[in-house]
């Protein structure tokens, strides 16, 4: 995991590291934390990690974020590249699973048959390609095709040259040369493609539940069926809040999942005289009544639970279309 100063992604990624420790803590050797912050920010969910599973957490200090100011400063700052700086790290034996800190872990993950999977097809990571063709960064990224494009919130990698910071920045600079503006450039993601580029294992996305695979914009469009739905309803094993969702105001099916994830956490934490740990306040984890109930209204015709559903703000705007309409 990365996390930069903020209360709100140091609380999440309490819930990201514990999640995946539940049903995975007997598949791994250690947990790398990267930040540019002091050791001691982390030293009580070390101790509780330890105590619990007694799993060591390495915090790795990145104490020259200011190098990254070379690739941009991709959404009003550098933290987004400090996800480079922990696939530097990765030895000659090592295998990583980075989970971004808005994820959440639901069940046992079959890490033994990714590292096959990834070594049987001569390549060196593994993530979950996209939902929908990625029309704007297909030819400026040089992808084999719309839909190889994968988002990089959750990521299973062995150690490769590819991730050393001096290629990482050749390679950017080509894409900046190519003519990729900023808008249409979404950071270490898009980077991490032309890196990988024909060069990773594709997961189903039960792996990386981004919103991409559960928003009722694209179902219509790209026939997300009723099969792809279920699936993902009863199989998913890591939910991904992208687009900052836990941090805003907003509807998602699976907050009610976190929200429970949060009070086992919170009773986990006093039981172990950490309750210095239970304040969640930063992030927005909980649906409202009001949302939820207007949300199922709108949607009472829907068959499927697992919709992402629009904001409250697109639901009127498209009621008050109508009245005029009419």
């Amino acid at each position: 995991m990365a996390i930069d100063g903020s209360d709100k992604y140091i609380q999440s990624s309490y819930i990201t590291l514990f999640s995946f420790l539940k049903y995975n803590s007997d598949k791994i050797d250690e947990v790398w934390i990267m930040t540019t912050l002091n050791n001691n920010k982390f030293d009580d969910i070390t101790k509780i990690v330890n105590k619990i599973y007694n799993i060591e957490i390495k915090i790795l200090i990145e104490d020259n974020i200011h190098k990254y100011e070379k690739f941009g400063n991709y959404k009003g700052n550098l933290f987004a590249w400090l996800k480079t700086s922990l696939f530097a790290k990765i030895r000659e034996n090592d295998f990583l699973i980075m989970l971004d800190i808005d994820t959440l872990v639901t069940r046992e993950i079959n890490i033994n048959q990714i590292m096959k999977s990834i070594k049987k097809n001569k390549v060196t990571i593994a993530a979950v390609p996209a939902q929908r063709p990625v029309l704007e960064r297909f030819s400026n990224l040089n992808l084999s095709n719309p839909y190889d494009y994968f988002n990089g919130g959750v990521i299973f990698s062995f150690n490769s040259e590819k991730w050393r910071i001096e290629n990482l920045l050749e390679q950017h600079e080509e894409i900046i040369n190519l003519g990729l503006q900023t808008n249409y450039y979404w950071g270490e993601q898009c980077l991490y493609n032309y890196v990988f580029l024909n060069d990773y294992f594709k997961l189903p996305p039960i792996y990386n539940v981004h919103n991409g695979y559960i928003s009722k914009e694209y179902n219509n469009v790209l026939n997300i069926n009723s099969l792809l739905e279920n699936y993902i309803l009863k199989y998913n094993a890591i939910i991904h809040f992208s687009d900052g969702k836990l941090y805003k105001n907003n509807f998602h099916p699976y907050k009610n999942l976190y929200e429970n994830e949060v009070e086992v956490l919170k009773k986990l934490f006093v039981k172990y005289n950490f309750i210095n740990l239970c304040d969640f306040e930063s992030i927005n984890y909980k649906n409202s009544r009001i949302d939820y109930f207007l949300q199922s209204i709108y949607f009472r015709k829907r068959n499927y639970s697992n919709i992402y559903y629009p904001s409250i703000k697109k639901i009127l705007k498209k009621i008050i279309r109508k009245v005029l309409k009419n």
